[in-house]
C-alpha cells in the first residue's frame, strides 16, 4: 500500500504518540526520537539524533518482525520489556514502534506465579491454613476446610 502523508502531519502524528517513534537510516543514525521515546527511555534528542543507536538499544535492529517483544534499557540502566514493531524504509533504514510491555508482563508472571502456588495448594495432601496476627484466617486450602 502506498499512502502518501504530508511530512508536516507525519511529525504531529509522531510527537502525540503514546509509542516510542525511532528511525535509523541506511547508515545506522539515529534520524527520528520522538516525546515518548525520550519519556521510556531516558535519552533526550539532542543525546541520540545525529548517531548510532545507544549500546542498550542494539536489540532494536534484531527486531525486524511485526509484534516481536525484545528487551531494552533505559539510559539508567533499568531494563524494559518492548514489543517493537518496524518497517523497512528507504534507503535501507528502519523505522520502529515501541510499547512498554513490562508492567503486564510482571502482572502475567505475578499471576502465574499466584495460580501455581494456589494449585500447590490444593494440590497438598494436609491442612494447611494462615493466620494473621489477630487471628483471622487469611488463607486455607480444601483439605482444612474438610476437615474443619
Amino acid at each position: 500500500m502506498n499512502v502518501h502523508i504530508p511530512a508536516d502531519l507525519m511529525e504531529t502524528v509522531a510527537e502525540i504518540s503514546p509509542n516510542a517513534i525511532i528511525g535509523v537510516n541506511g547508515a545506522g543514525v539515529v534520524d527520528v526520537w520522538n516525546t515518548a521515546a525520550e519519556e521510556l527511555l531516558g535519552w533526550a534528542p539532542q543525546d541520540v539524533l545525529g548517531k548510532a543507536l545507544p549500546a542498550q538499544l542494539q536489540t532494536f535492529s534484531a527486531s525486524v518482525r511485526q509484534g516481536v517483544e525484545i528487551e531494552a534499557a533505559t539510559r539508567e540502566g533499568k531494563t524494559l520489556r518492548l514489543e517493537v514493531r518496524s518497517r523497512r524504509r528507504q534507503p535501507d533504514g528502519w523505522l520502529y514502534m515501541a510499547t512498554d510491555r513490562s508492567e503486564i508482563r510482571a502482572a502475567t508472571e505475578s499471576l502465574r506465579s499466584e495460580s501455581r502456588f494456589r494449585e500447590l495448594l490444593e494440590a497438598a495432601p494436609d491442612a494447611i491454613i494462615e493466620v494473621d496476627r489477630e487471628g483471622r484466617i487469611v488463607l486455607l486450602n480444601r483439605v482444612t476446610e474438610t476437615l474443619f
